[in-house]
């Protein structure tokens, strides 16, 4: 069974989303969001340190292929949506989240 994930149509005429996509790298930025979100949604929101790497920025950059500044500028920019530690956790509060039939909050 092919497991997907919704968004709210919207997502892309949200103004967040919009005002990111206006920076320089904002591309970037949204890619890596929606990347962290493919992630965190099979674990009800949530990403994880495995405390290998040291922080979950630098984990989550080593796993994404982007470094570590691009990690936590994507985790700034959309703060109104996420909520960290900084060091152990990431958690996506995107209500909109479903994965295959569970929704997640």
């Amino acid at each position: 069974m092919k497991e997907t994930i919704n968004l709210h149509q919207d997502f892309f005429k949200r103004d967040d989303v919009k005002l990111v996509g206006a920076l320089p790298g904002g591309d970037t930025f949204i890619r890596v969001y929606l990347e962290l979100l493919t992630k965190a949604v099979q674990s009800d929101g949530y990403l994880r340190s495995s405390n290998v790497l040291g922080t979950i920025t630098d984990e989550l950059a080593a796993v994404c292929g982007v470094d570590e500044k691009t990690i936590s500028r994507t985790v700034d920019l959309f703060s109104k949506r996420i909520e960290t530690d900084g060091e152990t956790y990431i958690y996506f509060d995107d209500a909109d989240l479903r994965y295959g039939d569970r929704v997640l909050r």
